[in-house]
């Protein structure tokens, strides 16, 4: 099984990895997908942590899916849908079973 790489500002990895965010809306989601894959949370030059796909929403237009999943997002409606106004490629991932990567110096 694959896994997918996702890039975050560093207060949405820490959401995700607290398990309150279990939605990420991306711009340009990713084409293959697969229901259980890892997606590994990386920001600031590492990879923190990752997390479990266990599905994703691409049908529409930004507005459509921040309309739907702007409440898991952690976003206020109008930000997800300013934020996915004019994407070619919208879409909504679920994640959830996130975990925390302990860090390495501390091993």
């Amino acid at each position: 099984m694959d896994c997918l790489v996702i890039a975050l500002r560093p207060q949405w990895c820490d959401l995700i990895l607290s398990g309150s965010k279990t939605i990420e809306l991306r711009r340009q989601c990713p084409r293959r997908l697969d229901k259980g894959m890892r997606v590994l949370l990386y920001s600031q030059g590492h990879i923190h942590g990752e997390a479990v796909l266990c599905g994703w929403d691409r049908c529409g237009t930004g507005e459509d899916i921040a309309r739907r999943h702007w409440r898991g997002s952690q976003l206020r409606q109008d930000e997800a849908t300013a934020y996915l106004a004019g994407a070619r490629c919208p879409g909504a991932l679920y994640l959830t079973n996130a975990h925390r990567y302990r860090p390495a110096f501390l091993s």
